[in-house]
């Protein structure tokens, strides 16, 4: 299992770098929101594998490749879309609003596996994408979003 755990990181690192290029040729909005829809859709259904070790890692697999791909893609938007003046607050904002999202959603994992059990206590980590895709719809049809990678938002 610790080789499993160690395939979940890499997977997450391989999607980062082909997400890039994925990002760069579908737009960026659009390649962000199915990695997010895939990453929440995995952290919701986690917890029902756990009565089964190989689902579970095929699950934790899936959501270490889709988890992180989407996070390069909003720094590079903020520096596309950020006035220069402005460009270093505007990427230390949007990465901590990332990090205090994902460590609330962290700390509320017991309280979800103590209230509705291990089933549902990986519901919390569902928040951060369910905001993000509703984030990325409205960047979507914000009048500026031709700025983002050439057109391709």
């Amino acid at each position: 299992w610790a080789l499993g755990a160690f395939a979940v990181f890499v997977v997450g690192a391989i999607g980062s770098v082909v997400g890039g290029i994925v990002a760069d040729r579908v737009g960026r909005t659009l390649f962000s929101i199915a990695m997010l829809v895939v990453s929440g859709l995995s952290g919701a259904f986690i917890g029902l594998t756990e009565d089964s070790k190989p689902a579970a890692l095929v699950v934790a697999i899936l959501w270490g490749a889709t988890i992180l791909p989407d996070s390069p893609q909003y720094s590079t938007m903020v520096s596309e879309l950020a006035h220069r003046d402005w460009m270093g607050t505007a990427l230390t904002l949007q990465t901590a609003t990332g990090y205090i999202i994902a460590a609330v959603a962290i700390q509320m994992q017991p309280l979800f596996r103590d209230a509705f059990g291990w089933q549902f206590a990986f519901t919390p980590l569902c928040v951060g994408p369910a905001l993000s895709i509703i984030a990325m719809i409205m960047l979507r049809n914000d009048p500026d979003a031709h700025k983002i990678a050439g057109g391709r938002k």
